[in-house]
């Protein structure tokens, strides 16, 4: 389950999926040199094992995808969305205090198939209460959905096993700290970070048109939830870059460059994006 929202970058796009698994505030040191903390070299380390055991098992995986294919009017794990597991728990909660009956399945139940009972419990989440409308959708099973993503996973097994995922090129980050000339002058060529990438609460920033504007409080929840790549703290409030740069330029292949950062935030944002930093 971990890989359907994006079984490329589980499965062939690994060298991304290191930055995308990073979290600042939990993996890089706050205070002093910037370096990794015990849980960001554990996490460093995992992901070199779990590099080298998807690539021996890709082809099994492959092998046996067929059998795990979604089935219409059967519950397939494959199209649900949820956000995180504690989701789950929480509307298995919810669901109790309306009906007053233990729920029908378990937190395990909701990541394997099962018959259309299963699929009417994860429907009946809909229909809590405290559900905005806008928010239904995110809660419906929808069969088509399931079967795209399932089909995703098996073409990125496919291409694992077979080693045509090889020949995808991930881009280049360039990082260039704040007075370093050298590097900035060599960066020259290549295309500046999007501003559609940086979020801001500094409203300065924000005038120059050099960050989108996010309010303080969304900015540090995107900190602690590991969607930025490096933020950091200005005199007039906060700078953050969205980690959707990975996917939508260095996963086209595309090299991208940002320039002017606080050595600091320079070398967290290296330790951040490993693996696809320019130089390394």
């Amino acid at each position: 389950m971990a890989s359907g929202p994006d079984p490329e970058l589980f499965v062939n796009r690994l060298d991304l999926l290191g930055p995308y698994t990073m979290i600042e505030p939990m993996f890089i040191s706050g205070d002093g040199p910037v370096e990794l903390t015990p849980r960001g070299q554990r996490q460093v380390r995992l992901l070199g094992d779990y590099r080298a055991l998807v690539g021996r098992v890709a082809g099994w995986l492959h092998e046996d995808s067929a059998a795990l294919r979604p089935r219409a009017g059967m519950y397939s794990p494959y199209g649900v969305i949820f956000g995180f597991s504690s989701n789950i728990t929480e509307h298995m909660a919810f669901r109790t205090l309306v009906d007053a009956e233990a729920p029908p399945f378990s937190l395990e139940d909701a990541f394997t198939e099962g018959d259309s009972a299963r699929r009417e419990w994860v429907g009946g989440w809909r229909k809590l209460p405290h559900m905005k409308r806008e928010m239904l959708a995110r809660f419906d099973y929808p069969q088509e959905f399931a079967g795209l993503i399932f089909a995703r996973i098996e073409r990125a097994l496919r291409l694992a096993a077979s080693g045509e995922a090889a020949g995808s090129r991930t881009g280049r980050l360039f990082i260039a700290a704040e007075g370093d000339e050298a590097v900035q002058a060599a960066a020259a060529s290549i295309a500046p970070m999007p501003v559609q990438y940086l979020v801001s609460s500094d409203l300065q920033v924000v005038a120059g048109f050099r960050a989108r504007s996010c309010d303080e409080a969304s900015l540090l929840h995107d900190r602690f939830e590991g969607e930025l790549a490096v933020s950091y703290r200005t005199s007039g409030g906060w700078i953050g870059l969205s980690k959707d740069f990975l996917t939508d330029v260095l996963a086209a292949g595309r090299d991208v460059r940002i320039i002017g950062l606080p050595a600091r935030a320079a070398a967290v944002l290296a330790l951040m994006c490993r693996g696809v930093v320019a130089g390394e």
